[in-house]
């Protein structure tokens, strides 16, 4: 069932009639939830994001079926949070999204957010300790991080206060240590965001962000003049030292060739007092 509802749901256009993906999402509502406890993380994701098309296609309000199928979908990864790898996790928030902020399930994913991106998060119970190992070797890169945020941007202002705040600073501190490895295309997401007050622009401390693209603009401007200058100051010693070594090495010529000179006129003296013993 859930590789029925991949193939339905990639095909584009009017070849597959509304009035079939609702029979098929109806049957999917019917057999599916008592064996999502089965699937691996994977096949999850993949009916996330089957789901998702017909959850408001042209401005629609999802149907009964799709909601209905959403939440059991949810519920089952509210179940698995602690074990998700983050990468999963983030595709499931992308597909679930339109759930809303309102719905339960999209309220405990974002609050599981707060606690997986945290920095400075406790790890005093072996859930957080688990969680450590996986993220690891899984944890989410800088353009992973903007996608969540952007899967998430619709439905922050209908969380609940609490949620939305923690999420949003727990994301943007992650987002404020990823800031070296943030595209220009990622850089321009975040600045729009902030400027349209929406998004990361929500977040009570954006502004350590925008601080944060300031830095490294002036950390690369204060190294490339440190790197002048260093330049120009051996330059400089180069110039300064050039006479004072001509000097030096002119001086070191003359004395080999008084040395020189000096050495053979003793020799001529002690060859012409030898001779003239002789001949007495």
């Amino acid at each position: 069932a859930v590789r029925l509802l991949l193939a339905v749901a990639k095909i584009k256009g009017s070849a597959v009639e509304k009035h079939t993906r609702l029979d098929l999402l109806r049957t999917g509502t019917l057999t599916l939830p008592g064996k999502l406890g089965d699937l691996p993380a994977a096949e999850l994701v993949r009916l996330a994001l089957a789901v998702q098309p017909a959850a408001g296609e042209q401005g629609e309000a999802p149907t009964a079926e799709t909601v209905q199928l959403m939440e059991a979908v949810g519920k089952e990864v509210v179940k698995r949070l602690s074990d998700l790898p983050p990468p999963h996790l983030m595709l499931l928030t992308q597909g679930l999204a339109p759930l809303g902020g309102k719905n339960s399930v999209l309220r405990d994913i974002c609050g599981f957010w707060s606690e997986a991106l945290r920095p400075d998060r406790s790890l005093s119970d072996e859930v957080s300790r688990r969680r450590m190992e996986v993220e690891k070797g899984q944890s989410l890169k800088a353009d992973q991080v903007v996608k969540l945020l952007t899967s998430v941007t619709p439905i922050l202002k209908d969380l609940d206060r609490d949620t939305s705040r923690s999420f949003l600073s727990s994301l943007g501190s992650k987002l404020v240590s990823l800031v070296s490895n943030l595209g220009d295309a990622q850089k321009k997401l975040l600045k729009d965001q902030v400027q349209a007050g929406e998004g990361v622009g929500l977040w009570d401390d954006h502004s350590k962000l925008l601080r944060a693209f300031d830095g490294r603009r002036s950390s690369r401007s204060r190294s490339r003049r440190r790197r002048g200058r260093s330049s120009s100051s051996r330059d400089r010693g180069r110039r300064r030292r050039s006479p004072s070594m001509k000097r030096r090495q002119s001086s070191s010529r003359q004395d080999r060739r008084k040395k020189r000179a000096a050495s053979s006129s003793s020799s001529s003296s002690r060859g012409g007092g030898g001779g003239g013993g002789r001949k007495r």
